[in-house]
């Protein structure tokens, strides 16, 4: 499967770069996660996208627990 993203997400990654912040990478992992959300619905069974999005849940929750104790 190939890494290319929508236009979205390459656009959230560009903030991201310039802008580390944990709202940025929050922001970019909820939309990486989304976008395999919507390809598993295509793809059912894929085993490469289900690791994807177990990866990118585990980010998702990561970040927004680090949020939590920041803010």
């Amino acid at each position: 499967m190939e890494n290319i993203y929508p236009p979205e997400i390459q656009a959230l990654d560009q903030k991201y770069q310039k802008d580390e912040t944990l709202q940025n990478e929050l922001a970019l992992e909820k939309a990486k996660l989304n976008y395999y959300r919507e390809q598993l619905k295509s793809n059912p069974g894929d085993s490469d996208l289900q690791r994807r999005i177990t990866y990118h849940e585990s980010e998702v929750a990561r970040l927004e627990a680090e949020i939590k104790m920041v803010g």
